[in-house]
């Protein structure tokens, strides 16, 4: 039921100034709604070089729901980034979107029903608004996943989930890259957990700059190459090493 609810939601967040007070703004709207306890946790990459801290630090005065964490450069990459959300959650059911503005927190409400029942509830664009290059690249992506891992998810990358922390107690996660919400899904399914999957609604960027990409939509070849190496070390985990 609403309200019955212990949640923290978390954001990694690394330049994002332009849309960190409406998505902090939105997240404590809708957990006031449908949390006996909460906390908006955002996880702030130090060599930001923008007014995100600032922006965070200035909420968080009027509001003790609000809670910064610092991740230092020493630990950079966003996979680094989600794993200390995890880490530094403060309630059983964790939470988790990307700071860029680009999903509708509000349906938040849709993944309730379905706590009791399941270990995971992921969320997945019904129509992803990204330039043609990202949604072809996704596609691949999501092909590539599904044939190496034999998980049948709409999105194994989709940054708007719900996940309980026995399932987070038990999995090891190790990627440094946005492969950790791939790497999530699988070994939690390894691991026998459950996973509920909901449509959500996707919207354009319209702040701020997508990290690793070059033009619009257009991965960096660095990038095209890590993503591939964390996608080799993860099928020999699972596969090989049987480390999930």
């Amino acid at each position: 039921m609403d309200g019955d609810h212990d949640i923290t939601l978390f954001f990694p967040v690394y330049n994002e100034e332009g849309n960190i007070r409406s998505v902090i703004t939105t997240a404590s709207n809708v957990l006031k709604k449908i949390s006996r306890n909460y906390e908006v946790l955002l996880v702030l990459y130090a060599g930001s070089t923008d007014k995100s801290e600032e922006i965070i630090r200035e909420m968080a005065k009027e509001d003790p729901h609000i809670r910064l964490v610092i991740q230092p450069t020493s630990d950079p990459g966003v996979g680094r980034a989600y794993r200390i959300g995890f880490e530094q959650a403060k309630y059983p059911i964790i939470a988790y979107s990307d700071s860029d503005n680009q999903f509708n927190l509000n349906e938040l409400v849709k993944f309730l029903p379905y706590l009791d029942e399941y270990d995971i509830i992921a969320g997945y664009k019904l129509k992803r608004q990204d330039p043609l290059p990202r949604i072809i690249t996704s596609w691949g992506y999501n092909t590539l996943v599904r044939t190496l891992f034999r998980i049948n998810t709409m999105d194994v990358n989709t940054a708007f989930r719900v996940v309980k922390k026995p399932v987070l107690d038990k999995v090891k996660l190790t990627s440094r890259l946005g492969t950790v919400t791939t790497e999530l899904l699988v070994k939690a399914k390894k691991n026998g957990f459950s996973i509920k999957q909901i449509g959500v609604t996707h919207f354009p960027r319209t702040e701020g700059k997508p990290l690793y990409e070059v033009t619009s939509g257009m991965l960096s070849p660095k990038t095209i190459i890590n993503v591939s190496k964390e996608i080799v070390r993860l099928w020999w985990s699972v596969n090989v090493r049987k480390q999930y």
